[in-house]
């Protein structure tokens, strides 16, 4: 990755970068399809693709034809709608968040698809589509153990007792949502597999969507008619699986602007909570929490040449210092390139040394990084 000239080129201007590797989420998109068997697969792009920037993400989503995209709010889908035409593409796109009355009119004219989770959301839907004279489109989303937004089976029930709600409607979907697929409990999953069948066979008959990235891998039973994969196509490791299934598609890289040589007893960073134990040399990269690197990362390293260097002292906003007194001499330099995610240090290595979660992660790194596709 360090030899493309683009990646180079906005290193040396920028001091940070942060790469998208176009040819390997392409590759995970395809294990996802072949993992899926007849189902369809969505993409999420909540958060504006989970930091990457739609404007990046989409054009590939678009290369791989896929028809079905998630976002969270009606905004999100109205700017996502807005790119997509300007790249003459026209998918499906669905608004998972609660949508309020006074929003209906923008769903229409943007010709987004709502995910309803309450019977008041529903009931107001369908009064409007018997003011519009046609059936609206729409998901059904239903509880069946993470407990968040969902139509209770209480909810479920009224809704078979009153079938005439629902006809105005056009249902594309029932679905559902795991809550232990990350850590494969599978016991947990089949309760709600078997909830999730139990609750659908009192709604009208439709396709259903239950497995996001995790449960894919699990299990086909759960698979269903559309998968709804968001991290697994950057390359996280999935379902708690010991082994990255999916290519790594991401590269960030930051570089050393100051060295400084201390001794033993002399302190890093806020609250002094690294003491040198030697003679050291301490370098400091552009990058800090302001940046999407946690300020938990004291566990974490960068990688210099093929060296593992410890993040010392406190995160800073705006800056981060490494421990690199025992990398080559001729890498101590100014300049000199550290990978934080990349080909030595994963996503998941990466989450698991800052304590957080390879999706949380990816979600941070949103803030000033040069992007760059390739």
């Amino acid at each position: 990755m360090l030899k493309n000239p683009v990646v180079l080129d906005t290193l040396h201007k920028y001091g940070t970068c942060l790469v998208i590797d176009t040819k390997a989420i392409i590759a995970n998109y395809n294990l996802v399809k072949e993992k899926s068997q007849t189902a369809e697969v969505s993409w999420v792009l909540k958060n504006n693709a989970y930091g990457l920037e739609v404007k990046n993400i989409l054009p590939i989503v678009k290369e791989v034809n896929c028809q079905h995209i998630f976002v969270a709010t009606l905004l999100e889908g109205i700017q996502l709608k807005e790119f997509a035409d300007t790249l003459g593409y026209s998918p499906n796109v669905y608004i998972l968040n609660p949508i309020l009355p006074n929003q209906q009119e923008d769903l229409l004219a943007n010709n987004l698809i709502p995910v309803l989770n309450t019977l008041q959301q529903i009931e107001s839907w369908s009064k409007f589509a018997k003011v519009q004279g046609k059936k609206l489109p729409l998901l059904l989303h239903i509880e069946t153990g993470i407990n968040r937004l969902a139509l209770s089976r209480d909810e479920v029930m009224y809704l078979y007792n009153h079938q005439e709600i629902l006809e105005a409607l056009d249902v594309r979907y029932i679905m559902s949502h795991f809550a232990t697929a990350s850590i494969n409990n599978t016991a947990t999953m089949d309760k709600q597999y078997n909830e999730f069948l139990d609750l659908a066979k009192y709604l009208p008959k439709s396709k259903y969507s239950l497995a996001a990235s995790d449960a894919l891998f699990v299990d086909k039973k759960y698979l269903f008619d559309l998968v709804r994969p968001a991290i697994a196509l950057y390359g996280a490791i999935i379902a708690d699986i010991q082994q990255q299934l999916t290519e790594n598609a991401l590269y960030l890289y930051s570089s050393i602007q100051q060295i400084k040589t201390l001794n033993i007893g002399e302190k890093v960073g806020y609250g002094h909570t690294w003491e040198a134990q030697r003679t050291s040399k301490i370098a400091t990269l552009y990058l800090g929490y302001a940046d999407g690197i946690p300020r938990s990362s004291k566990n974490a390293k960068v990688n210099i040449g093929g060296y593992a260097c410890p993040i010392v002292g406190c995160m800073s906003m705006d800056l981060a210092t490494i421990d690199i007194t025992d990398l080559p001499e001729h890498l101590q330099v100014q300049g000199a390139i550290a990978e934080i995610i990349g080909e030595n240090i994963s996503l998941e290595d990466f989450s698991v040394s800052t304590n957080s979660l390879d999706c949380d992660i990816l979600n941070r790194l949103t803030r000033r990084y040069p992007k760059v596709c390739i």
